[in-house]
C-alpha cells in the first residue's frame, strides 16, 4: 500500500491528571480506541543491538535526502542503509564528535546537515565529513544556547532554527550570526516550563507543547500566548499541523490520547487512545518514559503509540480502527508496546522505535496478500495446523480444512469463525481422521469433505449434522477407500473422489458410489493413489497420481490413456507425484507436482518442463490457478510464483512479502470474483491477482564503504577520501593502492534483503556483474594506471531498478617511471643520444673523408713534386741535349725527323707539366668563386671565348679539401669546354645554400657523344677523374650532353660536407680525428 509520509512525533506521558472541568471551552470527547479497534495481523521485522544498532532505546527516526535512515538513541547516532549500521558516538578527546551520546531529537536542514538535540545542548553533524559542530551553554556568553537539554528541533520559513529545552524555554537560533535568542516566559509572565516539541506552521509561526500545554509564539511581536480553549490542564508531548491548519496533539492530560485544536473555531476535541488507567499504568511500569511518536500517513490517518501498542486513528471517521500489539507467542509482532518513535519513509515502510527493544519495521505491501492464520489465544483466529483444503461456496462463505483434522467456516457477514472438530462418541460431528484434504458443496447444498483414513463426510448446514461415508468390503456400492486425497465436482454436478485404491463417483439417487479400480497386470487400467482430478472444457477427466503418471479418463467409454513418467526422456513426466492439473484459457493443459511445472502438448503427447533452472523458486508445485490476465499462479515449497506463458517469465514471492510461510500445501481455490486462496503450514493467503503490483519506488543507490587492502579508509586531508564515500564525486588512487573494494546499497527498506545490484568498472569490465544483497562487495586488484568509472545500479525487492544508479570516476596514478613526463624525458634522452650517435658517426665519416682527402692531396703533391723534380727535369735535360745534337746535324731527312721528335717531346713535357699542376692542390685563394673566375677569364682570354660567372646566395666558407675537389672538377670542365669542345660561350652558376652547394657549367661546344658521358673515351681520363673526385666528397655529378648540343655539368655537394664549421667544432673534429688516427694506428 503506497503511503505518502508526513512525520509527526507525539508523546504518551506516564503521568495522568484528573479531568478538570472548564465551562469556558468547547470540548467533545470521543470513545476510546479500545472500544472498537481490532488487532491487526501483519508481520514486523526487527533490528536490535544484535544487528549493529548501538542501543535498543530509539528516541527519534529520520530519513535524509539521500535515503539513509538515521536513528537517535541514548547511546549514539546510527546510520542505516538496509544492511549495516554505522554508529557515531562522543569521543571525549575529539571536539568534532557528538557532544553527548544521549540524543533526544533529529532534524535535517536544507543544506543536508543533521541537527541533533542532546542532553548537553545541540550539535550540527555534517554527513560529508562526519564531523560535529557543538552548540553548548556558556554562562559567559549570553548569546549561547540557554540550556543544556534539547528535546526538540524545528526550522522556520526563514531558515532559523528553534530548540525546545527541558529547563530553559524556547531557543531561537540565527544561522547567519550563530547566536541564540531566549524565549522564557509567556504573556502572563510565567515560565513556559518543560518543552517537548516545537513546530513551525505553514505561515512560519511557532507552536510548541510541553508540560503546561500548547503555546504560540507571534514572531512579529515576540509574544508567547496560550490559546484559551487549551487551558484545560492540557499536558502534551507532540504537536502536528494538518492541511486545514488544525493542530493535533498527543496528550497525557486530561486524557491519554489525541487532542485536536481547531484554530478557526478555537475549540478542542479529545480522542482517548485507550482506557485511561491502562495507559497510565503501562507507561509508569516502563520506567517513567514519556516519549512516543505519531505519524500522519497521507491518508487522513495517524499512527498513535500507547501503552497497549501502536494504534491507527482515522481522521475521517474519528475512530481508532486497529492496532498492533506485542505478543509473546508471536515473534512477528511488535517487540514491545513501549513505543518511543514512529516514522514512515519515502518507500512507505513504517519504522517503530521502542524502549530497550530496538526497531520494528512494517512493510504495508504485505496487505496485498491478506493473511489468515492461527493466533494463540486469539478469539477470532483460524484453527491450528496446516491448511489442506480451501473452498468458497456460492454464498461467499469460505470453508477451510486442516491437518490435524478440523474445519473452519469464515463468513464475513456472520462474525466470528466457526470451528468444527471431531468429537469422540458423537456421530453427528466431523468424522475422525488425520486431515481434511478436499471440500466441495453440491447443488443440494451439502458440503462434502474428504480426508486420510476417514472417508467422506457430508455436512448439512441446516441441521448442523455430519454424515459419514466409509468403505465397506461387503458393499460394492460403498466408497472404494477410506483414504481420500481429493474430491471434485464436474460440470454435471457429479462428485468424483480420488482415493488410495482408485476413484469413486457418487450417485445421489442411490446414495452409493460407482467405483473404478485398477486391474492387476493390466497397464491400460487405473492405478492406485489418485491425488488429483480435473475436468477440461471438452469434458475429459484428467487424473494425477502419486507415481507421477497423468491419466486421461473417458467416462462414457470407460477408457483411459496413461502418460507414464520416464525420467530419462526430457519430453516426458519425470516421475514425481502430480498434485495439480489446470487448463488455461487457451486450452493448454498444465500439470504441477514434485517434478516442476509441465506444459502438455496434446498433439504429440509430449511435455515441456519448467523447474528452478527456469526461474521457479521450487520445483515442487502444490497448486495451479489462472488469473484474468492469463498468468498462472503457483504455490510451491518456497513461496508463491506467477508465470507468464507468453514470455516464460516467473515472478516469485516469499514470506517477507506477506505470505503465511514459504511452505504451501495443495489446498487452494479460485473464487467467483477472481480472488485466489493458497493454504500452507501457517494459515492461508487470499489475494486478487490484479492487486498484486510491484513496488514502484525507485531506490537511491549509494556507495557505503571504501576499503584499501581490506581496511576502511579514513576521512582526512592526507587521505584519498576528503569526504565520506557516499558523498565523493571522484577518487584518485596511487598505483600502490592495488587492492581496493566498494560496498554499496540500494536504499529501499521493504524487504531490503531481496534488493539486487549490478556493478561494473568501466575501463576494465565490459559487462555488468549482477549480485544479490549478500554480495554487495566489489573488489579490484592490480589494475593498470589510468581512468576508470565504477558504476552501480540497484533495485528494490520487486526488481524495480534505478538504472541511473551511482557512478564514481577513478584515476589510478602510475609510478613515476610510468608517467607521461617520464616517458617524454626518456624519449628526449633517447632522441638526444640517437642524435649524438648520429652526429658522432657523421663526424667520424667526415673525419675519415678529410683524412682520406688530405692523404690523396699529399700523395698527389708528392707525385707532382717527384715528377717535376726528377722525371720532368731529366726529360728536360734530355730534350736540351737532343736540341744541341739537332743543331749539329745538317739539314736533311734525319734532321727533320729529329726536329719532329723534339716537337713531340716539347708537347709531352707541356702535358706533363699540366698533369703535375693538376696533381697539386687547387688554388689557395680564400674564395671558390674567385678561383673559378680567375681560371675562366684566363682560359677565355687565350681562346677568345665568352665566360660568365653567376653566384646565388651569400658565399659560405668551404672546407679546404672540399673546395679543392670542387675547383678541380670545375677546372677540368672549363678546360674541356675551352680547349676540346671549342665552345665560344661558357656560363658558370654557383648556388650557396645551407643544405647544399650547387655548381652548374654550361657551354655551347660540340658536345660529347652520349655513349661517352658515363665512362669517357678509351685512353682519356678527364670525365672519369671528375666522377672520382665527386665520389670522394659524397657529391652528385650529372653530365648532360650530346653531339653538337653543348655540354651541361651539374655538381651538388651536401651542405654538411661542403661548408666549414665553427672554430670550436673544428677543434672537436680535430680531437676526434686524432683519436681515430690513434685507433687506426693501434689497429
Amino acid at each position: 500500500m503506497q503511503r505518502v509520509v508526513i512525520l509527526l512525533c507525539l508523546l504518551v506521558s506516564c503521568r495522568g491528571y484528573g479531568f478538570a472541568s472548564n465551562p469556558g471551552r468547547s470540548f467533545e470527547k470521543i470513545k476510546a480506541a479500545g472500544d472498537d479497534a481490532r488487532v491487526r495481523d501483519l508481520r514486523f521485522t526487527h533490528l536490535t543491538t544484535n544487528d549493529g544498532l548501538s542501543q535498543g532505546y530509539v528516541t527519534a527516526i529520520l530519513q535524509d535526502r539521500r535515503g539513509f535512515m538515521w536513528f537517535a538513541t541514548r547511546d549514539g547516532l546510527n546510520r542505516y542503509d538496509g544492511n549495516t549500521f554505522v554508529v557515531y558516538k562522543n569521543n571525549p578527546n575529539d571536539p568534532d564528535t557528538l557532544s553527548s551520546n544521549f540524543i533526544e531529537d533529529l532534524m535535517e536542514d536544507d543544506h543536508g546537515y543533521l541537527w541533533i538535540g542532546t542532553n548537553t545542548g545541540a550539535d550540527k553533524f555534517d554527513p560529508t565529513s562526519e564531523r560535529c559542530t557543538r552548540y553548548l551553554h556558556d554562562p559567559n556568553k549570553p548569546n549561547s544556547i540557554g540550556g543544556s537539554y534539547v528535546t526538540s528541533i524545528a526550522r522556520d520559513l526563514r531558515g532559523y532554527l528553534w530548540f525546545g529545552t527541558r529547563s530553559s524555554g524556547l531557543e531561537e537560533f540565527d544561522p547567519n550570526t550563530e547566536t541564540f535568542t531566549h524565549h522564557l516566559n509567556d504573556s502572563d509572565g510565567e515560565f513556559v516550563g518543560r518543552i517537548t516539541h516545537v513546530i513551525a506552521d505553514g505561515h512560519g509561526e511557532i507552536w510548541f507543547v510541553g508540560e503546561r500545554g500548547l503555546f504560540h509564539l507571534n514572531l512579529a511581536i515576540g509574544r508567547i500566548t496560550r490559546p484559551a480553549a487549551t487551558r484545560i490542564g492540557l499536558s502534551a508531548d507532540r504537536v502536528y499541523e494538518d492541511e486545514a491548519g488544525n493542530l493535533w496533539m498527543l496528550a497525557n492530560s486530561p486524557i491519554v490520547g489525541i487532542v485536536k485544536y481547531d484554530r478557526q473555531t478555537e475549540s478542542v476535541t479529545e480522542y482517548p487512545v485507550a482506557p485511561r488507567g491502562a495507559g497510565v499504568q503501562a507507561w509508569t511500569l516502563n520506567g517513567g518514559s514519556t516519549k512516543g511518536s505519531l505519524v500522519a500517513d497521507g491518508q487522513n490517518g495517524f499512527w498513535v503509540p500507547s501503552s497497549e501498542g501502536l494504534s491507527y486513528f482515522d481522521r475521517r471517521t474519528e475512530r481508532f480502527t486497529y492496532r498492533f500489539q506485542h505478543d509473546e507467542s508471536n515473534p512477528d509482532t511488535l517487540d514491545s508496546n513501549a513505543i518511543l518513535s514512529v516514522y514512515q519513509d519515502r518507500g512507505g515502510v513504517l519504522w517503530v522505535g521502542t524502549e530497550n527493544a530496538g526497531l520494528n519495521i512494517l512493510d504495508f505491501r504485505q496487505e496485498q496478500f491478506a493473511l489468515y492464520r492461527h493466533r494463540a489465544g486469539g478469539p477470532n483466529s483460524l484453527s491450528p495446523g496446516r491448511v489442506k483444503a480451501i473452498y468458497q461456496d456460492p454464498d461467499g462463505v469460505l470453508w477451510v480444512g486442516f491437518f490435524p483434522r478440523a474445519l473452519d467456516k469464515l463468513d464475513q457477514n456472520a462474525g466470528p469463525i466457526t470451528h468444527y472438530v471431531p468429537k469422540p462418541g458423537d456421530e453427528n460431528t466431523l468424522g475422525k481422521g488425520t486431515n481434511v484434504d478436499g471440500i466441495y458443496k453440491d447443488a443440494a447444498g451439502y458440503l462434502w469433505l474428504g480426508g486420510g483414513g476417514c472417508g467422506l463426510d457430508r455436512f448439512d448446514e441446516r441441521t448442523g449434522r455430519f454424515k459419514h461415508y466409509l468403505h465397506n468390503a461387503n458393499d460394492p456400492r460403498s466408497l472404494i477407500s477410506d483414504d481420500v486425497y481429493t474430491i471434485y465436482g464436474d460440470r454435471k454436478g457429479q462428485l468424483w473422489v480420488g482415493t488410495q485404491h482408485g476413484i469413486s463417483r457418487y450417485d445421489p439417487a442411490t446414495d452409493g458410489f460407482t467405483n473404478y479400480r485398477p486391474v492387476p497386470n493390466n497397464p491400460a487400467s487405473l492405478v492406485n493413489w489418485i491425488w488429483n482430478i480435473y475436468q477440461d472444457r471438452s469434458g475429459t477427466l484428467w487424473l494425477g497420481t502419486f507415481g507421477g503418471a497423468l491419466i486421461r479418463f473417458d467416462e462414457k467409454a470407460g477408457t483411459l490413456v496413461t502418460y507414464a513418467p520416464d525420467a530419462r526422456d526430457p519430453h516426458r513426466l519425470n516421475g514425481g507425484g502430480i498434485m495439480s492439473i489446470r487448463e488455461d484459457h487457451t486450452g493448454t493443459l498444465w500439470v504441477g507436482g514434485f517434478g516442476g511445472l509441465y506444459r502438455f502438448n496434446r498433439q504429440d503427447g509430449t511435455f515441456t518442463r519448467y523447474t528452478e533452472s527456469e526461474g521457479l523458486p521450487s520445483s515442487t508445485i502444490r497448486c495451479i490457478q489462472e488469473d484474468a490476465a492469463g498468468r498462472l499462479w503457483l504455490s510451491t515449497q518456497k513461496g508463491i510464483s506467477w508465470f507468464d506463458p507468453q514470455t516464460a517469465i516467473f515472478r516469485n514471492y516469499d514470506v517477507s512479502d506477506g505470505l503465511q510461510s514459504n511452505e504451501f500445501s495443495d489446498g487452494c481455490y479460485e473464487g467467483a470474483d477472481g480472488k485466489i486462496f493458497f493454504g500452507g503450514s501457517n494459515g492461508f493467503n487470499a489475494f486478487l491477482p490484479e492487486n498484486i503490483r510491484d513496488n514502484p519506488y525507485v531506490p537511491p543507490v549509494v556507495i557505503t564503504s571504501f576499503k584499501i587492502f581490506n581496511k576502511a579508509v579514513p576521512i582526512g586531508a592526507n587521505s584519498v577520501l576528503k569526504k565520506a564515500i557516499p558523498y565523493v564525486d571522484s577518487l584518485t588512487l596511487s598505483y600502490r593502492d592495488n587492492i581496493f573494494s566498494f560496498e554499496f546499497a540500494s536504499l529501499s527498506y521493504a524487504n531490503s534483503h531481496k534488493n539486487r545490484y549490478r556493478y561494473k568498472l568501466e575501463g576494465f569490465e565490459p559487462h555488468w556483474n549482477e549480485v544479490d544483497s549478500k554480495q554487495r562487495l566489489a573488489t579490484y586488484t592490480n589494475l593498470d594506471p589510468g581512468k576508470y568509472v565504477f558504476r552501480v545500479q540497484g533495485s528494490n525487492s520487486d526488481g524495480v531498478w534505478n538504472e541511473q544508479g551511482v557512478s564514481l570516476p577513478i584515476l589510478i596514478t602510475p609510478p613515476w617511471w610510468d608517467t607521461n613526463w617520464f616517458r617524454a624525458l626518456c624519449a628526449a634522452i633517447f632522441l638526444a643520444l640517437l642524435w649524438a650517435a648520429y652526429q658522432l658517426r657523421v663526424r667520424q665519416l667526415r673525419w675519415k673523408f678529410y683524412m682520406a682527402t688530405e692523404a690523396r692531396v699529399r700523395e698527389r703533391t708528392r707525385v707532382a713534386r717527384d715528377l717535376h723534380d726528377n722525371l720532368l727535369q731529366t726529360v728536360q735535360g734530355f730534350m736540351l741535349r737532343l736540341q744541341a745534337v739537332i743543331e749539329t746535324i745538317p739539314a736533311g731527312a734525319v734532321k727533320h725527323e729529329l726536329e719532329d721528335t723534339l716537337e713531340i717531346g716539347d708537347r709531352a713535357i707541356l702535358e706533363a707539366r699540366q698533369a703535375v699542376q693538376d696533381l697539386r692542390p687547387a688554388s689557395t685563394a680564400e674564395s671558390l668563386t674567385q678561383a673559378i673566375r680567375a681560371l675562366g677569364r684566363d682560359l677565355a682570354s687565350r681562346d677568345g671565348a665568352t665566360f660568365r660567372l653567376i653566384v646565388e646566395g651569400a658565399e659560405l666558407k668551404l672546407h679546404t679539401t672540399v673546395r679543392g675537389e670542387i675547383y678541380s672538377i670545375a677546372r677540368e670542365a672549363l678546360r674541356n669546354a675551352f680547349t676540346h669542345a671549342c665552345a665560344t660561350h661558357i656560363d658558370v652558376e654557383i648556388t650557396f645554400d645551407r643544405r647544399r652547394l650547387h655548381l652548374r657549367i654550361r657551354d655551347n661546344g660540340k658536345g660529347i657523344a652520349p655513349e661517352f658521358t658515363e665512362q669517357g673515351r678509351a685512353g682519356h681520363y678527364g670525365l672519369a677523374g671528375m666522377r672520382e673526385r665527386a665520389r670522394q666528397i659524397d657529391a652528385k655529378l650529372l653530365i648532360l650532353s650530346g653531339a653538337g648540343t653543348g655540354t651541361e655539368i651539374e655538381l651538388t655537394v651536401p651542405g654538411s660536407i661542403a661548408y666549414a664549421k665553427s672554430q670550436e667544432r673544428s677543434r672537436f673534429e680535430q680531437l676526434v680525428g686524432r683519436l681515430l688516427e690513434r685507433t687506426g694506428d693501434s689497429g
